[in-house]
């Protein structure tokens, strides 16, 4: 009998070696399987909770809502714990479906006595069939209020904003807190810009461009936004801004004008495009009693007549006796108005 062709014999250990292969890669398979794709979470979609609350205090969340999602009907029992001592049992151990579970906590233990403020966990413990899961979640109780949130507000033509905002808000809360921007008394109803989530001493701003829902450009005029926070633990904070909302920019040259100086006005959309040399304007001086943006009226009382003119040569001489900042220059068009200050104010 001849002996064994070399390609046969390449051909046989190259098979051997094929089958050791599948079987190194399958063993290898099962051992790394588990944790390639855990049976964590395979019974459980999602387990959640309120991160902090405030229990029996006025103005603060009082409960601690906690949701648990099974993917199969199973076992579920979830305990209150602190520094890994029981406190509460929140769910007892029990049969439920495939679906919701929910329930919360008041933050009392077994005896229905208060906790004190700290940290505790919600410890959830699953099983459906052979499947198990056990996971934790941190809550906090915090009785106390935390600070207002600072808020700045700031309206086109008083400060540099980005190209096409025409009033720009911000709001830095001292924890993190949930924001929602309202602008009031619109055409076609209220804006609701949010919610934002946002971390404590963290700033969002909200740059409106003064259009309404439907897109089209408010009437010139002061607008109410209303900041509504939520902090972390449940307290909430309100308050309301006004801004000016003209859809006309306008700056003055020199920009550092004295009482009696004649200045020169030049206009632009707020998407920074010059007003047109030929359109007609009409300058009116007006006593400057605030900020848009603060507490308190900002027009006061006109000062002189109004003059009409044409963009390409608006100027306007400022009186004598009365200092610079206390002066705005509106100047409108068929399509706006401007309120430029005349002199800056700290």
């Amino acid at each position: 009998m001849s002996a064994p062709s070399e390609t046969s014999v390449r051909r046989r250990r190259g098979g051997i070696g094929a089958g050791f292969l599948v079987i190194f890669l399958f063993a290898l398979g099962v051992f790394l399987l588990p944790f390639a794709f855990p049976t964590e979470g395979a019974i459980v979609a999602l387990f959640s909770s309120t991160a902090a609350f405030s229990p029996n205090t006025p103005g603060g969340r009082p409960t601690a809502a906690m949701a648990v999602k099974m993917r199969d009907p199973g076992t579920i029992r979830v305990l209150v714990t602190k520094d890994s001592q029981p406190v509460a049992t929140l769910i007892p151990t029990r049969r439920v479906p495939k679906g919701w579970v929910t329930s919360a906590w008041n933050g009392t233990n077994e005896q229905g006595v208060p906790m004190p403020d700290g940290v505790y966990t919600l410890q959830l413990a699953a099983t459906s069939g052979q499947k198990g899961y056990n996971a934790s979640r941190r809550v906090t109780i915090d009785r106390v209020r935390p600070p207002a949130p600072s808020l700045v507000v700031a309206s086109a033509g008083a400060a540099d904003l980005p190209t096409g905002t025409q009033c720009a808000v911000g709001a830095t809360p001292s924890t993190y807190s949930r924001i929602i921007f309202v602008a009031e008394h619109l055409p076609g109803g209220r804006i609701i810009n949010g919610p934002h989530f946002v971390t404590a001493a963290s700033t969002y701003t909200w740059n409106w461009n003064g259009r309404a829902r439907g897109g089209t450009a408010v009437p010139p005029s002061f607008y109410d936004i209303t900041i509504e926070t939520v902090a972390v633990n449940g307290f909430q904070f309100t308050a309301s801004r006004t801004c000016w909302v003209g859809n006309l920019l306008g700056t003055i040259s020199p920009t550092a004008p004295v009482p009696g100086e004649v200045v020169d006005v030049h206009l632009a959309t707020p998407a920074g495009i010059s007003v047109a040399p030929a359109t007609r304007v009409t300058l009116q001086l007006v006593r400057r009693t605030g900020t848009p943006g603060h507490p308190g009226s900002v027009v006061g009382r006109a000062i002189g007549r109004p003059a009409t003119t044409i963009a390409g040569h608006a100027r306007i001489r400022l009186p004598h006796g009365v200092p610079v900042a206390d002066l705005w220059i509106e100047a409108r068009t068929a399509h706006g108005t401007a309120l430029v200050a005349a002199g800056s104010r700290p």
